[in-house]
């Protein structure tokens, strides 16, 4: 009993690295999730480390686009430690799994506490669903505490900053709700997820100028072939949807996978 807690933290830290080397290479470490999972069940019999490894658990279910199973074990240690104990953990399943609606809904509940590495999250979070004007206020708020806007574990580049500022004030020219932008973004996102479901969904290109607008980019370790056919796919799925697509606004493409494209994650 003695050393489950030490254990959990263990797992956990697996989790982190397993994704950290999934975002950088794009390869999902298939096995290390197995190792992982069967792991966390042997915890889910202590009573006072369940509710820790059922978080854990549904993160990695995550990973791998299991989103139903991620809920269930989210759901399960929600009832075990209350629902503020897993909403980070909901927020990036949704995002894992590319539930753009989802968490879109989730960050409109979130609080803006005064504490900088949570600041630094919904920023990141928010710029990943199109919430421009949450991440512009994340980004007044990170100023007031004197610290740096994009940390380095914040997963969010430093050049982003600005791009934000711009996309507001395009939003606000164009007369055009953060809702308006949300709804685009879950339609371009879940075309991906449906047609390149083993590669990690929470890595975007972004940028905003006022000459090209917004524009998202998903890096994709497919043939050039299917990257052009996966932006075709794109472009029909926002004309179908939408009466405006908004496309002066905004635009999404695909490009070939780099460890060098800017990119929130």
């Amino acid at each position: 009993m003695a050393l489950a807690k030490p254990k959990i933290n263990d797992l956990e830290d697996q989790r982190i690295e397993i994704l950290r080397t999934f975002l950088r290479s794009f390869q999902l470490d298939l096995v290390g999730c197995m190792r992982t999972e069967r792991a966390l069940k042997e915890l889910f019999r202590l009573p006072e480390f369940e509710g820790v490894a059922r978080v854990t658990m549904g993160l990695v279910l995550a990973m791998k686009r299991d989103y139903s199973g991620a809920e269930h074990h989210l759901a399960r240690a929600a009832t075990l430690r209350g629902e503020p104990a897993v909403a980070q953990a909901r927020l990036s399943a949704a995002l894992h799994c590319g539930r753009i609606d989802v968490a879109a809904a989730l960050l409109e509940r979130a609080e803006l506490v005064q504490d900088p590495s949570r600041l630094r999250q919904i920023l990141t979070n928010a710029m990943q669903v199109g919430m421009f004007g949450l991440a512009e206020k994340c980004v007044v708020e990170l100023e007031k505490l004197k610290v740096e806007p994009a940390g380095e574990k914040s997963g969010l580049v430093a050049e982003c900053i600005p791009d934000i500022r711009v996309a507001t004030s395009l939003m606000a020219a164009a007369g055009v709700s953060e809702r308006d932008i949300v709804d685009r973004v879950a339609v371009a996102a879940s075309v991906v997820a449906l047609h390149a479901p083993e590669h990690p969904f929470v890595v975007y290109g972004f940028s905003a100028t006022p000459d090209a607008g917004i524009l998202y980019e998903f890096p994709l370790s497919l043939p050039v072939g299917e990257l052009v056919e996966l932006d075709w796919k794109i472009s029909e799925a926002l004309v179908d949807t939408f009466d405006d697509p908004l496309s002066e606004l905004i635009g999404f493409s695909t490009r070939p996978f780099s460890s060098s494209l800017r990119c929130v994650a």
